[in-house]
């Protein structure tokens, strides 16, 4: 498990994105497929266990924030995953918002580093999920206030995971086909159509970030150019298409067709990684003229390479 912190920033204009492209490893032989959470992956020694999550409300005011969330504008929860069945894990929840971490002491002649203790650490957040936690219950406490707020207030919104390879982003994010096991984005999108507004008009943008280089999902992997505003601290992606969207099927189809086009491959964590940052924007606009932009991010993995085996230029 790995901390993570997001700072609160100005509403972005229409069309662009902020600065958040973070570097990736990298491999030649990538081939492109869905990604999809895989029951048995292969096992590293210490499998991975935790993610963070993370939920930002980037319009509301303070004064707006203390009466309608409590918790504030950035809200950090921590999701443990199912570790295989004969494995020991080393994070336990305690409670609602901590988690403990035991660390074992080092052998074969460190142990006399103070580093290299046993130990016993308590961790605390605004939320902890536990291995049985269910998808909806994810949904419900990181993303649905925040569809909330845009739909009724015109606040953006972004909404991501952080954490090493395996430790279950993807899966947090897209989830499964199945009803239960849908994630983040795939609940969020029928939040949206649910919410019975009819002068809503939706359209959805879907890229990548692989190699500094950014890539329009939803335009056949084309690449985008980004132009930097200095003035006004903000980053535009020139090209990225903007697609119309009426209905939760037509969204998920154009989800489906840009996961297609995703770049994954086999590392020594997971089976099938997400190497690349993927972005999923639904562009909110009312007939009263309001907009709203809800950020749904799936990043690839925060370890170095040589954690997953992984090489390449």
């Amino acid at each position: 498990m790995e901390p993570a912190m997001v700072s609160p920033a100005p509403s972005p204009a229409p069309g662009s994105a902020k600065r958040s492209a973070n570097r990736s490893s990298s491999s030649p032989a990538l081939k492109r497929d869905t990604p999809s959470w895989m029951s048995s992956p292969p096992l590293p020694p210490r499998p991975p266990e935790a993610q963070v999550i993370h939920g930002h409300d980037e319009d509301a005011q303070p004064s707006q924030l203390r009466l309608a969330d409590p918790e504030g504008t950035i809200r950090v929860a921590v999701r443990v995953r199912p570790l295989p069945e004969g494995r020991v894990g080393m994070i336990e929840v305690t409670e609602r918002g901590t988690i403990v971490l035991r660390k074992e002491a080092a052998t074969g002649g460190n142990e006399h580093l103070s580093s290299q203790q046993g130990r016993t650490e308590e961790r605390r957040f605004q939320r902890v999920f536990g291995p049985t936690t269910s998808q909806e219950e994810v949904y419900a406490w990181c993303c649905e206030p925040l569809i909330d707020a845009a739909l009724d207030h015109g606040r953006h919104a972004t909404v991501f995971v952080y954490g090493a390879t395996g430790a279950g982003k993807t899966h947090t994010m897209f989830g499964e086909q199945t009803g239960q096991e849908h994630g983040i984005i795939f609940r969020a999108v029928q939040h949206t159509f649910a919410a019975g507004q009819t002068r809503l008009q939706v359209r959805v943008s879907f890229m990548e970030v692989y190699n500094e280089k950014v890539y329009d999902l939803l335009r056949a992997g084309a690449e985008c150019r980004v132009m930097e505003d200095e003035r006004r601290g903000l980053l535009k992606v020139v090209g990225l298409q903007e697609v119309p969207v009426d209905s939760v099927q037509e969204t998920v189809h154009r989800l489906q067709e840009g996961l297609e086009l995703r770049k994954v491959e086999s590392t020594g964590a997971n089976m099938r990684s997400s190497r690349s940052h993927a972005i999923f924007l639904l562009h909110l606009e009312k007939d009263d003229g309001r907009v709203a932009k809800i950020s749904l991010i799936d990043l690839a993995g925060s370890e170095r390479a040589s954690h997953t085996q992984n090489s390449g230029a």
